[in-house]
């Protein structure tokens, strides 16, 4: 959410408190692109696989985060 917020300049989620804790509980994860269209598909896909609900969905450790904005960097 903090990349998201930083690349978009807004929230991925917006509304009240209960409202936005909710979304981010069941709501699927907003396409950063909607809002920052120059966004490749790859950074959008790291934001949305650090979003995702289920634990085995994201990540699974830091080194792999990096190693994977390592490459949308270099390209």
């Amino acid at each position: 959410a903090v990349l998201y917020y930083c690349l978009a300049g807004a929230a991925p989620f917006d509304g009240k408190l209960q409202e936005v804790l909710h979304k981010h509980c069941t709501a699927s994860v907003p396409d950063i692109r909607e809002l920052r269209p120059v966004i490749c598909e790859a950074t959008s896909q790291i934001i949305s696989t650090c979003m995702q609900k289920e634990r085995g969905k994201r990540f699974k450790d830091p080194e792999e985060l990096r190693s994977a904005l390592a490459d949308v960097l270099v390209k």
